[in-house]
């Protein structure tokens, strides 16, 4: 019972270390796109937003 606990804990921060990995890389994709794309600003501006 213990083990899959942990085990459970362990894929949950997993997950959310994934999660705020993949958001940083994307959103340093869009910021150096920024210079380049108008209406990319919006789009780091929607990503930053909390998701409710």
């Amino acid at each position: 019972m213990r083990d899959r606990l942990q085990r459970g804990i362990d894929m949950t921060v997993f997950a959310v270390g994934l999660f705020s990995l993949t958001t940083a890389v994307a959103a340093t994709a869009v910021t150096r796109l920024s210079d380049d794309a108008p209406g990319a600003s919006a789009v780091i501006e929607a990503a930053q937003s909390p998701v409710g």
